[in-house]
């Protein structure tokens, strides 16, 4: 008898374990599983989205609870540390990237099923007035032929229609829509009002 109860603690326990595991941080993910409780969504829309200090990140969660769409992490291999962001020195990593024009910084992990979203929300900073290098990476890596790009950035005072533009030359077969500069503290109201205007609101 206390070896059939010890066999049923040790089950549970592993099941515990098991339903406790952390998804990866670039893996597409539903907001649901961000918060642990392992459901999937089957949403046509993905929020890809790159943050070297959590704001894009902020705002992409909102976005994706919005939409109901999952969520994607560009992780760069390389880390990026406070001394890369450092737009002060000339040599920092970041400067030297957005100064050369054909960097492409690696980037952890691939979206396997990407042919599954007919929408792909793009989310980054703006750096030197356009796109991380690693966007390029990404959108260069990705053949997204005939469907919807909506992206969207985190600045502190510059716009994104240089960085669309690039996505537009980068993705020419793609649908891109009108870019957002979304502020993180009015994050939910900016993402309505422009998901209306671009004709993509859920509401």
């Amino acid at each position: 008898m206390k070896r059939a109860c010890l066999c049923v603690l040790s089950l549970l326990l592993m099941l515990g374990m098991t339903a406790c595991s952390p998804t990866s941080e670039n893996e597409p993910e539903t907001d649901a599983t961000a918060e642990g409780e392992g459901t999937t969504s089957g949403s046509d829309a993905l929020v890809v989205y790159f943050s070297a200090t959590g704001n894009t990140e902020s705002v992409a969660r909102t976005l994706a609870q919005l939409q109901s769409a999952e969520l994607y992490a560009i992780v760069p291999t390389e880390p990026y540390s406070e001394e890369d962001l450092d737009y002060n020195n000339e040599s920092s990593r970041a400067n030297t990237e957005q100064n050369d024009e054909n960097a492409r910084p690696q980037i952890s992990g691939t979206i396997e099923d990407i042919e599954d979203y007919d929408v792909i929300y793009v989310g980054f900073p703006i750096w030197w007035g356009t796109l991380p290098r690693i966007l390029c990476t990404f959108f260069d890596t990705y053949d997204l032929s005939g469907k919807t790009i909506a992206p969207f950035c985190t600045s502190g005072s510059s716009g994104i229609d240089e960085a669309v533009r690039m996505i537009e030359t980068l993705e020419p077969d793609a649908d891109v829509r009108e870019g957002a500069r979304i502020d993180v503290d009015e994050a939910e109201s900016q993402l309505k009002e422009w998901l209306s205007l671009i004709q993509l609101s859920e509401q």
